[in-house]
């Protein structure tokens, strides 16, 4: 491809230009790819360069007055775009290595020529010989810091790389000293906004005998506060800097944010609020919508876990629950010092993830049809408990009306005790209407029930059944909340 380009420019040159003496060795080029944020990639975005120097190794030898080119070329694919590439005065510099005959090497600081093609651009740099032989290895240095690059198809947002050769031809447009090796990357495309460290899992336990109300304490949780589930949300690599545009550090600014969203994304019954990073209550939300938005110039973004606080009301019973968290990078504009990304380039940091879960201390069980109508029927509850921990149980008593206008607590009595490894026959009529005073037999809404047992107890298991004197409804197990 180089040959069908610089055909012209080789024999306009030839006759004034010699062979080097010396093999046709590889040469080798090495650079470490400068990362640049994805975030603030868009079609032909351009990029400062803030440092650049790679270096290019000939393994060659010059007799006294050889005359030779440096080709640079940036991003050889010819299937994309070109990256126009700007650069400083003075980029190409070449050093003889300590020992050489007395030799020097002198490059124009500026390209002889520049020849841009599909899918890349070719610096052309005439050097010259003087002084002496130049026997030990000279190292070519091509220096672009503060340079610019023009990714016309946001190779770099597309976390991509755009690659650079650095290579020696002779005055006929042979490499000499050229290989597959000399092409390495030159900048690639990172996100600089990562959840990291990722989002720890939490726990609380919500305590049966407050009428689930409240949660037992344990470490990061209080009766009415979960700080169990933790995440961190990370502005730069780990190791090594992530540039903007300019060729800054990437930060971000007030008008980005972190959004964290949570699920259940309905149901908030006893959630009051929650809180990111408690210890600077750096912001909060109330359950309507349930999220929390972190300014981008939060101190709170430093890549360390930071404690999620989801605080109940302590008045409402709790159901059990996993709580989700999704992670959303909003970018609010780019900015000379650093900056964040176009507002296009809003994504998903972490898709939905366990944050914490909550269980009870007890049994939640409930009879989804009982009858109280005594004239007619008898109602029995039947509840096993295998576990060693004997536990007390309660009742609730709800209406259950024909259709959806929503039941009524008709009152909640204890029940006693279920001890350890132990069964127990509890009469609908006799045991929970009577002490609650609820006259009998109950006809409303034909008699029809739902009683709700709580045992502060695990993994205790239940069934129900309504019979006459002549029928069975049959066994009915009991549905565990």
């Amino acid at each position: 491809m180089k040959l069908n380009r610089l055909t012209l420019v080789a024999l306009c040159l030839g006759a004034a230009l010699i062979f080097m003496t010396g093999s046709a060795v590889a040469g080798t080029t090495t650079f470490t790819a400068l990362k640049f944020a994805r975030e603030v990639g868009s079609a032909n975005a351009t990029y400062t360069l803030p440092t650049a120097a790679p270096t290019h190794a000939m393994t060659l030898s010059f007799s006294n007055g050889d005359s030779f080119f440096i080709y640079v070329t940036l991003d050889t694919a010819a299937t994309t775009p070109a990256k126009w590439m700007t650069i400083p005065s003075g980029a190409m510099a070449v050093a003889v290595a300590a020992g050489g005959a007395g030799g020097s090497i002198t490059c124009g600081n500026t390209p002889y020529t520049a020849i841009a093609s599909s899918g890349s651009q070719t610096l052309i740099y005439a050097c010259s010989v003087s002084g002496g032989a130049v026997t030990t290895q000279p190292t070519a240095t091509f220096t672009a810091t503060g340079g610019t690059i023009k990714d016309v198809a946001n190779t770099l947002g597309g976390g991509s790389t755009i690659t650079i050769t650095i290579a020696t031809y002779n005055s006929f447009n042979v490499a000499i000293d050229s290989s597959s090796a000399d092409t390495v990357n030159f900048l690639t495309g990172t996100y600089a906004v990562s959840v990291s460290p990722a989002v720890s899992g939490g726990a609380a336990t919500i305590d049966v005998v407050s009428n689930r109300k409240n949660f037992v304490t344990a470490t990061n949780v209080t009766t009415t506060s979960d700080a169990s589930g933790s995440l961190g949300v990370l502005i730069g690599l780990s190791s090594g800097t992530v540039y903007g545009l300019y060729g800054n550090a990437y930060t971000l600014s007030s008008l980005s944010s972190i959004q964290l969203t949570f699920t259940p994304s309905t149901d908030y019954s006893g959630i009051k609020k929650a809180i990111w990073d408690p210890s600077g209550v750096a912001t909060s939300s109330s359950t309507s919508p349930f999220t929390i938005n972190i300014s981008g110039g939060s101190a709170s973004l430093s890549g360390t876990l930071k404690y999620i606080e989801i605080d109940v009301d302590g008045t409402t019973a709790l159901a059990t629950r996993t709580i989700a968290v999704t992670v959303t990078f909003n970018p609010g504009g780019v900015s000379a010092t650093g900056g964040d990304g176009p507002t296009a380039n809003t994504r998903t940091l972490q898709s939905s993830i366990t944050l914490t879960t909550w269980t009870m201390n007890g049994t939640v069980l409930n009879a989804l049809w009982l009858n109280g109508n005594n004239a007619s029927f008898n109602s029995r509850i039947y509840l096993w408990n295998p576990s060693s921990v004997s536990g007390t149980v309660t009742a609730s008593v709800y209406t259950l009306p024909t259709g959806m206008g929503g039941s009524t607590l008709l009152g909640t009595v204890s029940l006693g005790t279920l001890p350890a490894t132990s069964a127990t026959n509890i009469r609908l009529a006799e045991d929970i209407l009577t002490p609650l005073a609820i006259a009998l037999p109950y006809t409303t809404n034909g008699g029809n029930l739902l009683v709700s047992f709580t045992i502060n107890a695990s993994s205790v298991e239940g069934a129900s059944n309504v019979f006459s004197s002549s029928f069975s409804y049959g066994i009915i197990q009991l549905w565990k909340q």
